[in-house]
């Protein structure tokens, strides 16, 4: 069923703006250096206060609509009763409170109590790794399923999703055996180019009116 034009413009407004606030978080809010003593971990706080809450507000913010983007593409692709539906809504909380909760760790490192810093210092590296674990695999590869299924968007982005769920799953178990934060934090980098790229095929095909039509479907013809 084709989707309302306003509709579609606002859901890909929604990933349009929220990714690149969401990767300039990461840009901004690098974190501290691994390794530095208490003391000095309570001077980076302070030293990069402003920052941090900026950066912050960028994550919360770039990660909300980046999630109605994903659960507005399982509305067009009519996935809501169905096991791809239901998974990908469960992902999105998942990464909705990942994202909430390392927002409230980093405000705890910049708090100046050298307590607080000590054990958001401690729990931020585990939440991080829960990103490729859970997260991302639960956002990617239902939601890939789901838009692949409905021919909502055109397939080379419904594989790369499930590519990007499936590598993320992957360096989640390696992460168990081998620090992998780093390739976690390229990939992190490399998926805003998906939802780029999602929201704005959205936009094009939302604006001639075809999103939601399947393109392999004959026209209907029309008698004189």
């Amino acid at each position: 069923m084709p989707v309302a034009r306003s509709h579609a413009v606002l859901a890909s407004l929604c990933a349009l703006i929220g990714v690149p606030l969401l990767l300039g978080s990461f840009a901004l809010n690098p974190g501290p250096p691994p390794g530095l003593p208490l003391p000095q971990l309570v001077a980076f706080g302070v030293q990069h206060r402003s920052a941090v809450l900026l950066a912050g507000w960028m994550q919360a913010t770039g990660t909300l609509l980046a999630v109605v983007f994903a659960l507005a593409l399982l509305h067009f692709a009519q996935a809501g009763g169905r096991l791809a539906g239901s998974l990908s809504v469960f992902g999105s909380a998942v990464l909705m409170v990942v994202g909430l909760i390392e927002v409230m760790l980093y405000v705890g490192l910049i708090s100046g109590d050298p307590a607080t810093v000590e054990v958001a210092a401690q729990l931020i590296p585990g939440l991080q790794h829960a990103y490729p674990i859970v997260a991302a695999p639960m956002v990617f590869l239902p939601l890939s399923a789901a838009v692949l299924r409905a021919r909502l968007l055109p397939a080379a982005i419904g594989q790369l999703g499930f590519a990007l769920g499936a590598i993320f799953w992957l360096l989640g178990l390696l992460g168990v055996l081998y620090p992998m934060q780093g390739a976690v934090d390229v990939l992190s980098a490399v998926q805003g180019l998906w939802w780029l790229a999602a929201a704005a095929v959205t936009l094009a095909r939302g604006l001639r009116g075809t999103l939601g039509q399947d393109p392999l479907a004959a026209p209907a013809s029309t008698s004189r």
